[in-house]
């Protein structure tokens, strides 16, 4: 189900109706502000092309001995005190073993760490060729747009390929609107030729806005039949030294294995 639960639960709540602002089906978008979503490309829809995201090559980390603890073996608990490396460690572990986690995290802090935390599992996995994708959810989302309770489906992928191409480049700011956003991702995705774009953001508000723009796209593309995963990896530094995260959206069937 990988919260879809909460995005029924949703649906049916005035709450949605009201943020969901102008994305509907058909016009993703409409009203958004073009200062809060910087496109680093032409829409898809306006002007069909394949943009490539030239990512980071990070060298390849020695891993860390995971010893994390967990009431659910399955389940990774991200705070404030957690060790990105050792947490990345466990995750990759559990990859390996075919037991994919849910990572949690509450505070735009500490989802900022977690999708770091991905990203470097990815880092882990690649000598090997393994993957992953995420699924996102904010499980209480419904009774408040304002959570910042984040739970991140991990699910092993079939193989590790190259997503550099992308129909559409957008970056998400502090300024950014999640609504807006998630209008922006939706219109762009039912467009894309490669069934997948890149937003990037840098910083704790800026990559909880997006993520929280992935999960109200979900919804969106849920109404066609539709689902919606992501796949971080580690872009470059930026003016101030904080981390730029591309975050790979991927349109695909509702319940597909990718």
């Amino acid at each position: 189900k990988n919260g879809m639960n909460s995005l029924h639960s949703w649906q049916s709540s005035q709450m949605l109706r009201r943020s969901r602002g102008g994305p509907g089906r058909g016009s993703p978008g409409r009203g958004r502000s073009q200062s809060a979503i910087s496109k680093r490309t032409n829409a898809a829809h306006q002007n069909p092309r394949v943009v490539v995201v030239k990512s980071r090559q990070l060298p390849r980390q020695t891993e860390h001995n995971p010893k994390l603890t967990a009431a659910d073996s399955n389940q990774c608990l991200i705070s404030e005190n957690t060790d990105i490396k050792s947490a990345a460690g466990y995750v990759a572990a559990l990859l390996r073993e075919g037991k994919p986690p849910q990572v949690l995290a509450i505070s735009a802090g500490n989802v900022n760490r977690a999708v770091k935390m991905l990203a470097l599992v990815r880092n882990y996995l690649e000598a090997e060729a393994l993957d992953l994708y995420v699924q996102v959810d904010f499980p209480e989302y419904s009774t408040s747009s304002e959570s910042t309770m984040v739970t991140l489906h991990v699910f092993q992928k079939a193989k590790r390929t190259d997503l550099s191409r992308v129909n559409a480049h957008l970056s998400v700011s502090a300024r950014s609107v999640h609504a807006s956003v998630a209008g922006a991702i939706a219109g762009n995705l039912r467009e894309a030729t490669l069934n997948r774009i890149c937003v990037s953001a840098a910083g704790p508000m800026p990559i909880l806005c997006t993520l929280k723009s992935i999960f109200l796209a979900r919804h969106f593309m849920h109404e066609e039949q539709k689902d919606i995963s992501m796949v971080p990896e580690f872009d470059h530094s930026d003016e101030s030294g904080i981390s730029i995260v591309n975050m790979f959206v991927l349109s695909h069937p509702i319940g597909q294995q990718l």
